[in-house]
């Protein structure tokens, strides 16, 4: 976490600033500041959107019911804009509601996704 704070504290942004998110939203999946701090990584490095999304399907099975995934998740959708691929992210969903269908945060994110797209 030291060398995370140090990163925020100099506003780095680079691709070990990037990847150090990771590593920090692995070990503490409900740290926003991370999160935020990896989408001003994404947008700053231009770092692409589809593969960020793969990660997070990845990453989501594990974290379901985090917020901060679902609202990450929401915040690269919007950035994908009309390249989103709703194919699958529906086949995410059934995905996630195999697991757990009364996932309050995934049918939040669809109903927001069946309206925005």
């Amino acid at each position: 976490m030291g060398y995370f704070r140090a990163i925020l504290k100099k506003e780095e942004m680079s691709e070990r600033a990037f990847k150090l998110t990771r590593e920090v939203i692995e070990h503490a999946p409900g740290n926003y500041t991370a999160w935020v701090f990896r989408r001003k990584c994404i947008e700053k490095l231009e770092l692409p959107l589809e593969k960020e999304m793969l990660w997070l399907q990845e990453y989501g099975i594990e974290q379901e019911k985090n917020f901060q995934i679902w609202h990450h998740r929401r915040c690269i959708a919007e950035m994908l804009g009309d390249k989103m691929d709703l194919e699958a992210e529906m086949e995410f969903l059934t995905e996630i509601f195999e697991s757990d269908r009364k996932n309050y945060h995934a049918w939040s994110y669809r109903i927001w996704l069946i309206e925005r797209f």
